[in-house]
């Protein structure tokens, strides 16, 4: 059984606040010490639930920034780890704050992301984000992230740990090919200036991009990952690239997916959030109910789109 003192913290990207007291009844029952950290206004929010509430002012597009303001006030109340969540993305109704690292696979000693790659290799990043990521390093953003950072060759060095070398700053043509959005014609401007920028095809700083709507920190991680989460928020680097390189900064003790029991379901197409909500019947309960058992989560799942049942069940 755990002994570790484990922090729920449901991270919500806008400010859907009526989900707070339902995302409670949910996970309530599993945690004893969950937060909810909530942009802007805290309106809708249970005056039971208030002290709950962390609230934060920054972009969703970087809420990282929402980790570091929210270490802030957890810091000093004895938690052992930390497992952030999106509101959108329902754990496994089976884990609860005794057998989380029994049931899931992943060690209290280890952080966890379900995946990173070089910044390269993923094929997903936008022009539009990869110029808004790589700009700062170039151009004055009102942060000396050079002060902040680690320079370029002491993060290659901390990288050399986790089995990377410095070939992860090239910037291959396989990217460029596989990445449709380079060549659309509405992205044209900002794919100009990212060859612009990356001219050496080299980029300016290593990084890396990973799914990052499911992380887990242990204690020991936190100072560190939560500082870097903070100067890459200030920066503007996108969140599923700031998230992963902060988490490699700060720990050697990383798990993947792929070294846990446990399969995250993400379902991103209208068709397979349609199939999914088909096999439960919109149905909140019913969803609880049968959840897969070898299912880390599910997400999206849009609580405004089922139906909330959780009270009969």
């Amino acid at each position: 059984m755990n002994k570790k003192k484990i922090c729920l913290v449901v991270i919500f990207n806008h400010r859907y606040n009526q989900n707070v007291e339902k995302l409670q009844k949910i996970y309530g029952t599993k945690f004893s010490d969950i937060y909810y950290v909530v942009p802007f206004k805290t309106d809708e929010v249970p005056d039971y639930l208030l002290s709950n509430v962390i609230r934060v002012y920054e972009s969703s597009f970087y809420f990282q920034g929402y980790i570091a303001t929210a270490y802030d006030r957890l810091k000093d109340k004895g938690y052992d780890y930390f497992l952030f969540v999106g509101d959108d993305l329902i754990l496994n109704p089976n884990i609860n704050e005794k057998n989380f690292f029994e049931y899931s696979g992943i060690s209290s000693e280890h952080c966890f992301i379900k995946y990173f790659v070089p910044i390269d290799e993923a094929g997903g990043v936008r022009p539009l984000r990869l110029y808004d990521t790589i700009r700062p390093f170039y151009f004055a953003s009102g942060v000396e992230w050079k002060r902040e950072l680690p320079s370029v060759d002491e993060a290659l060095a901390i990288l050399s740990e986790h089995g990377f070398d410095s070939s992860i700053l090239r910037m291959t043509r396989k990217y460029r090919k596989r990445n449709k959005f380079f060549r659309s014609l509405k992205m044209l401007p900002f794919t100009a200036l990212v060859f612009a920028l990356t001219r050496f095809r080299r980029y300016p700083y290593p990084l890396f991009r990973g799914y990052s709507d499911a992380v887990g920190v242990p204690r020991e991680a936190m100072e560190e990952f939560t500082y870097y989460c903070g100067v890459f928020a200030a920066m503007n680097v996108f969140v599923e690239i700031a998230i992963p390189t902060a988490l490699l900064f700060s720990s050697t003790k990383i798990q993947q997916e792929k070294d846990i029991h446990l399969k995250g379901c993400e379902v991103w197409t209208v068709e397979d959030i349609d199939k999914i909500k088909a096999q439960y019947h919109s149905s909140v309960s019913e969803l609880l109910a049968e959840f897969p058992k070898d299912t880390f989560y599910y997400h999206p799942v849009k609580l405004s789109q089922w139906t909330w049942d959780i009270e009969a069940s």
